[in-house]
């Protein structure tokens, strides 16, 4: 009979390395803390995406008060009259959306957020200065007491002129943004993408508008 192997004891168990005094610990990753972990915030919460409804739903209001119409012609298919009828509350669609900026950023703060704003959120931010104006211009319209030199043909026209240009801009500068980050391989909270996606949208219903040579104007 062969003799049972020698008893061998088992190595002891690895010890991660203790950092040298002074050494600086490496930089948390954004986001929350949960059960001593650190969780991004990649994803958008129940609360985000009620708040992306109300400001849908506040686009289509405003889209509506705003009186901008399309010059419809007798002659065309139901297709391309429904389709004139729709652009213009697509063109607005985002303005409920950026008019809510800051709750969305007070919402991520409560969720745990601990990271600063993203450069789509900084431009996020400055069209929601913009957004405020053109919402107050339009409600002040809509209310019937606004001064009859804001509420000119002229004036209208010269409003809808700008804000085409200030779209387009605003349009190009989140896809550039968005072109440039997919190169970077820092970590971006949700809303960084949502706000680019968000400005750039307006760009697709005025193209078309463009290309199909309509015309449009406020009432």
């Amino acid at each position: 009979m062969s003799r049972p192997p020698p008893f061998q004891p088992l190595p002891p168990p690895k010890t991660p390395p203790v950092p040298p005094p002074g050494a600086v610990a490496p930089p948390r990753p954004p986001g929350r803390k949960t059960s001593g972990k650190f969780v991004p915030l990649s994803r958008p919460l129940m609360s985000d995406y009620l708040l992306m409804l109300l400001g849908f739903s506040l686009s289509l209001y405003l889209g509506l008060l705003s009186g901008l119409q399309p010059d419809f012609r007798a002659a065309e298919s139901q297709f391309a009259l429904a389709l004139r009828g729709v652009l213009p509350l697509l063109i607005f669609l985002p303005i409920g959306v950026v008019l809510l900026w800051p709750i969305f950023f007070i919402f991520g703060k409560f969720a745990g957020r601990t990271q600063g704003l993203a450069l789509g959120e900084w431009l996020w931010g400055l069209a929601w200065l913009v957004s405020l104006f053109v919402a107050g211009w339009i409600c002040w319209k809509g209310s019937g007491s606004i001064p009859e030199g804001m509420a000119s043909e002229d004036f209208k026209h010269t409003f809808f002129v700008a804000y085409v240009v200030y779209l387009l801009a605003m349009g190009g500068v989140a896809f550039v943004v968005w072109g440039i980050c997919l190169f970077s391989s820092k970590l971006y909270p949700w809303t960084h993408t949502f706000a680019l996606a968000v400005l750039f949208w307006p760009v697709v219903p005025l193209v078309l508008t463009l290309l199909l040579k309509w015309e449009m104007r406020f009432l």
